[in-house]
């Protein structure tokens, strides 16, 4: 009953109040020029998946000053790096001189610029156990092409580091593989409402008529993010969450998430006077590291060989207007033989040789407005993965089976594997199911239309028990899968299922085929 009469009474005092005049000396003025970007977070399947994302964008993202890492050392400890530059320094120096006219003498003053250089050298280190938090963000007034960022922040005292890279599909695989790696020494994915606030000052609280100590200022609201989404702005100041008073950022929690009403003053177009309104807002439950990105659907991917590699470099080139880049820039200019293709666009390129291609793989992205469907091209080297994106499913898998029989051509076997996403499992996992030991694969995703599937794997499986060997880790069990595979032999596997108090322990077979080939006189148009 105190409590209600006090939530009643803060709520009449801020509805008598009704609009508060603004006085710029009081409200902080918003002039910071850069965006800063919401990002759900994803574990990727396993600590060799990040390091080799790691590895592959080496070349594409700077240090904030913005020099290039030369040298790239990263295990999954920490990341260390290094580079060095040439700083060229141009300076005048002045000169003198003269000459006589007769009997007098005529000084003459000049100079000339001259250049110096000096070697510089850098370096920073990522220690994962030291990792608090990861931020995306975007700053567009820097005049080249690393826009984009990562800021890291750490635990204590260390400085915060920042580094650029030129995309924000660039800047998200670079943060989802660094929680990956952090996640194993302890990192809390950091899924919140993407809201940060601070208490209201005593002239903040006085200028709205309401009681000091009550009311939170958003002074951050990121893009993309659940709080944006659901209509809240910077500025804002907010009162109460359904009938609970707001005092500190540490209300924003997922006992707020659902539909509720926020009492919060506003002004209205970011300036003129406060205003008391009343916004529905509806949060969805946030926190912990989601299994899969948000609308992707991963999809089993086995090429079919074409009669001819003759056939397979005319439907790549039938099928050019259909494809286009990872972050959908067009193609301009395309060539494409035996060995590989090359393709350009305005911004961006790529290359892919066909005989460092190991495995490549499909997905279905429903919250991409178009070119929806993606072939993504992974390499046995430490290539950066090429994703091609087109617009249906039939052509992304037309351009796979072409790809995958120049790359056969040139003596590689290209592996589909079982169509799963494995980690190793963590002590919740193995609480989940009563399993005593350090060892046990979670599955993560299952592909649809692979082995897995037809199999009946479902996500949060715990493989115990490979080929009738212990599973140990994430990369022992994907190699007696490869090898299953290369052989076309059947795999069992010992699952371990939770099902809310059951646990089921199931047997199931993993069954390989061998690769098809293509009749001769198949349909090559891009159709």
């Amino acid at each position: 009953m105190k409590k209600l009469f006090l939530v009643s009474a803060i709520l009449l005092q801020t509805m008598l109040a009704g609009c508060a005049t603004v006085d710029s000396s009081v409200w902080p003025g918003t002039n910071d020029p850069n965006e800063y970007y919401w990002h759900e977070p994803k574990r990727m399947a396993s600590a060799e998946e990040a390091i080799g994302t790691i590895k592959n964008l080496q070349e594409y993202f700077v240090q904030w000053d913005g020099w290039t890492i030369q040298n790239l050392d990263i295990d999954k400890y920490g990341l260390r790096a290094s580079g060095s530059w040439t700083e060229k320094n141009k300076e005048w120096v002045p000169s003198s001189g003269g000459f006589f006219a007769g009997s007098t003498y005529v000084p003459v003053y000049g100079g000339s610029v001259q250049t110096s250089s000096t070697q510089r050298q850098a370096a920073f280190s990522i220690p994962f156990d030291s990792l608090e938090m990861l931020r995306l963000a975007h700053f567009p007034t820097i005049p080249n092409k690393y826009k984009w960022g990562v800021i890291v922040k750490y635990k204590g005292e260390i400085p915060t580091l920042l580094l650029r890279v030129r995309s924000k599909d660039e800047a998200k695989r670079l943060i989802w593989a660094l929680e990956t790696l952090a996640a194993e020494h302890g990192y809390k994915f950091h899924a919140d409402l993407g809201l940060f606030g601070s208490p209201l000052t005593a002239e903040q609280s006085s200028a709205l008529g309401i009681a000091g100590g009550n009311g939170l200022l958003l002074t951050m609201v990121y893009k993309d993010g659940p709080g944006e989404k659901a209509g809240l702005r910077a500025g804002d100041v907010i009162i109460f969450i359904g009938k609970e008073p707001i005092r500190n950022g540490g209300s924003f929690s997922n006992a707020y998430a659902g539909k509720k009403v926020w009492q919060m003053f506003r002004r209205e177009g970011g300036y003129g006077d406060y205003q008391l309104v009343s916004v529905k807002v509806d949060f969805p439950q946030v926190g912990g590291a989601p299994q899969t990105t948000q609308g992707v659907e991963d999809h089993w991917f086995m090429p079919t060989r074409m009669a001819s590699a003759e056939q397979a470099i005319g439907v790549i080139k039938n099928l050019q207007q259909d494809i286009v880049g990872s972050s959908g820039w067009h193609i301009d200019d395309f060539e494409v033989d035996q060995f590989g293709m090359r393709a350009k666009g305005k911004d961006a390129m790529f290359i892919i040789p066909f005989d460092e291609i190991s495995r490549m793989s499909l997905s279905h992205n429903t919250a991409q407005k178009d070119y929806k469907w993606e072939l993504a091209v992974t390499f046995a080297t430490e290539r950066q993965q090429v994703q091609l994106r087109t617009t249906s499913e039939k052509i992304a898998r037309r351009l796979g089976d072409a790809i995958g029989t120049l790359a056969t051509a040139q003596g590689v076997r290209v592996q589909a594997g079982a169509g799963l996403r494995l980690r190793d499992s963590t002590a919740e996992d193995r609480e989940s199911v009563d399993l005593e030991g350090e060892y046990g694969v979670t599955v993560f995703n299952v592909s649809t239309g692979g082995p897995a599937q037809k199999a009946g794997l479902k996500r949060k499986d715990i493989i115990v028990e490979v080929g009738g060997e212990q599973a140990a880790k994430t990369a022992e069990v994907i190699t007696m899968i490869l090898k299953a595979e290369a052989e076309a032999k059947p795999l069992m596997l010992k699952l371990l299922r939770p099902d809310g108090d059951l646990i089921h322990e199931i047997d199931v077979k993993l069954e390989f085929a061998a690769p098809s080939e293509e009749k001769p006189g198949t349909a090559t148009t891009s159709q």
